[in-house]
């Protein structure tokens, strides 16, 4: 059996750390017993069009698009980067399960997920409205799962969309 383990001040683990990096944007060397941890440097995802996908991404969420070809596209939210790869041919990726499930923090749920719906996406479930925000699980257009959040007034908010280049996508 395994025990809760406290840690106090000055004794986070790398993890732990990495945690805290990502929340609050700024990044540091993670190590390991003195060597350095493996840098994730992509989520990959598999689509049956690409370009479509990119543009959903970029329209709906905001993400920027840094490259996108037909087979490739790679987006960019803060200092993490997804990628969109062309599935191969015969297959009908994703399964609709709950994996991989991608988290944003959004800054107008209703607006946000008003978009999402209008280029393809399906609401799975409904808004929650809970003290600490507004909480939505949204089925993308290969059917890989977006988490959005809202903060409540007096949480901090998240910075700003980048503005899309391009028509946004058709259902």
């Amino acid at each position: 059996m395994r025990r809760p383990v406290i840690l106090l001040e000055g004794q986070r683990s790398a993890v732990q750390e990495l945690v805290l990096a990502c929340a609050y944007g700024c990044w540091t060397t993670i190590v390991n017993e003195g060597k350095a941890m493996a840098l994730l440097k992509y989520i990959v995802l598999l689509n049956t069009d690409v370009p479509r996908s990119a543009r959903f991404y970029a329209h709906g969420l905001g993400l920027a698009v840094t490259v996108c070809s037909e087979r490739w596209a790679e987006l960019q939210s803060g200092a993490f980067r997804i990628a969109l790869m062309q599935a191969p041919k015969g297959t009908n990726p994703p399964a609709r399960g709950y994996s991989p499930f991608l988290s944003f923090d959004i800054d107008d749920m209703e607006g946000t997920v008003t978009r999402l719906l209008s280029m393809g996406a399906e609401l799975d479930g409904s808004i929650k409205y809970a003290p600490h925000g507004k909480v939505a699980a949204v089925r993308c257009l290969d059917g890989h799962m977006l988490g959005l959040f809202e903060p409540a007034e007096g949480i901090p908010k998240p910075q700003g969309p980048v503005k899309p280049v391009g028509p946004a996508p058709s259902k």
